[in-house]
């Protein structure tokens, strides 16, 4: 949005530099290719508007333009200063070739739509009035001079010309303030919207952390239960030196939600490696499910890229959720192997988690992951559900089939990552 406004900001800024420029050129052709190029007063005038022009140049070149600098009524003076030295300008001209029946009446125009493009409404209103009062002055001045050499048929011409003037100028002013307050009042709905959607992520990363962390306090808390009643019954060394193990994993877990919650902000994520990153996680899960065993396949990554995906803890978590869930369907079904597999598409990175459980109902299919699952016995509950969030803030997905349900070869978690390209040299 920034880059976007400074991209319009630098266009206006352009477009004021060089249009009066390009009519002064112009004007100079017209002047010597019809005019009367032997008087002295008018190369004087186009002389000092020239200075004027370059002086006016060199300090717009070196400050921001007007449109931003333009509460104050001497800022909105100052701003309007070079507009009315325009129209004076102009005028001149005009009144020295034709006056209101000249051709090049246009150009009163140009002040018009450029202040209101770029000045304050007030002060933008003021030039078109500005504006308007000099042609009214250029029409009553030529009528004045020739009204006896003027039929009625040209006098009704030329107070047409005026009255569509006047009527274009008005409108014109009108609809292009309106349309400046309209984008800037949508600028600060953006903005507001932006503000809204940033606070938004970081509660939602700071909810989704307490969740994953929750859920991970629960395998620890209930060994501690356990340990505390084998306490009860036979105190011994051993357990106690368990239990504060475990109590030590949910200090851990209670102290990351503290530290997601004060740095819950998208800057946070970091591109790594995805097999430094799949690595970490199973070395990490198997800490405390360390009765499993898993088999990592990377044979199908090329071997001359590095591979990068996008990663925070929470996706961290997601994963460690769904290799636990692949883990206990493993072991219900008195086996204690799952295999991970990491393939690459023209997208995403493809990482396989398949376990050997007895697969998953096809009508829970649908809904694992996208709401909870109330007493889920394939350990596939609120877990699936915070996964599926965390791989989806980060531009992912996750998907769930059955390897072969009729014949109990377990579940297939599909998650898909978006990545990026390093080159080994």
């Amino acid at each position: 949005m920034k880059l976007i406004q400074s991209n319009r900001l630098n266009t206006i800024k352009t477009l004021s530099l060089a249009q009066p420029w390009l009519l002064l050129i112009a004007a100079v052709i017209a002047i010597s290719i019809w005019g009367d190029i032997a008087q002295t007063n008018l190369w004087l005038v186009i002389s000092a508007y020239s200075i004027h022009l370059i002086l006016f140049s060199l300090q717009k070149a070196k400050q921001a333009p007007p449109l931003i600098n333009k509460h104050s009524i001497y800022n909105q003076l100052k701003n309007a200063i070079p507009f009315f030295i325009d129209l004076g300008f102009y005028a001149y001209l005009l009144s020295l070739h034709g006056g209101a029946s000249s051709g090049a009446t246009f150009v009163l125009f140009i002040p018009v739509i450029s202040a209101a493009l770029q000045l304050a409404r007030r002060t933008a209103w003021f030039i078109t009035l500005s504006s308007i009062a000099i042609y009214s002055f250029l029409m009553w001045q030529g009528v004045a001079e020739h009204f006896h050499h003027l039929g009625n048929s040209f006098i009704e011409h030329l107070v047409g010309m005026w009255l569509t003037f006047i009527m274009s100028s008005l409108l014109m002013t009108w609809f292009i303030t309106q349309q400046k307050v309209a984008i800037k009042n949508q600028a600060k709905t953006i903005t507001k919207l932006k503000e809204r959607q940033f606070k938004d992520e970081q509660i939602l990363a700071v909810a989704t952390t307490a969740a994953n962390a929750a859920h991970s306090l629960g395998t620890p808390l209930s060994t501690a239960n356990l340990l505390i009643e084998e306490i009860q019954q036979s105190p011994n060394q051993e357990a106690i030196r368990e239990l504060a193990e475990q109590i030590e994993i949910c200090s851990k877990a209670v102290h990351k939600i503290t530290t997601t919650a004060r740095n819950a902000q998208p800057e946070n994520q970091t591109w790594q490696s995805v097999i430094d990153f799949i690595k970490q996680t199973t070395e990490f899960w198997w800490v405390s499910f360390n009765n499993v065993q898993y088999q990592l396949d990377i044979s199908k990554l090329p071997k001359d890229k590095s591979l990068l995906v996008l990663t925070d803890f929470n996706l961290q978590m997601a994963l460690s959720n769904i290799l636990q869930n692949a883990a206990s369907a493993s072991l219900q079904n008195n086996s204690d192997q799952i295999e991970i597999k990491l393939e690459l598409t023209e997208q995403y990175i493809q990482i396989q988690i398949l376990d050997n459980g007895k697969g998953v109902a096809p009508d829970l299919l649908q809904q694992l992951g996208q709401k909870v699952i109330p007493k889920s016995n394939q350990g596939m509950g609120i877990g699936l559900v915070l996964a599926n969030t965390s791989i989806e803030n980060l531009g992912g997905r996750l998907t769930l089939t059955n390897r072969d349900f009729n014949t109990g070869l377990g579940t297939n978690s599909l998650i898909e990552l978006p990545y990026r390209i390093l080159d080994i040299e």
